[in-house]
């Protein structure tokens, strides 16, 4: 009996907003001040007018979060 390999060494599922009830960068958003300034990037990526690489980046670059957030944010997934 010959074993196959598997296609595929990992699996990387977007779990966010999806298998759980918050949204990473809106909550990091809403904790730094910058909802405003957030919400129109995710729109244009809805629309198709930003790809969604380019609004990561720059919805990242106007949230910044330190390690401090990060941690934060890791207790409101869990």
């Amino acid at each position: 009996m010959t074993r196959e390999r598997p296609k595929f060494s990992a699996i990387c599922f977007d779990c966010d907003g999806t298998l759980t009830r918050i949204e990473g960068i809106d909550e990091l958003a809403r904790r730094s001040g910058q909802e405003d300034a957030i919400a129109p990037l995710t729109a244009a990526a809805m629309e198709g007018s930003l790809s969604l690489e380019e609004v990561y980046a720059k919805r990242l670059a106007v949230v910044r979060p330190d390690r401090d957030a990060l941690a934060w944010l890791g207790q409101r997934y869990v």
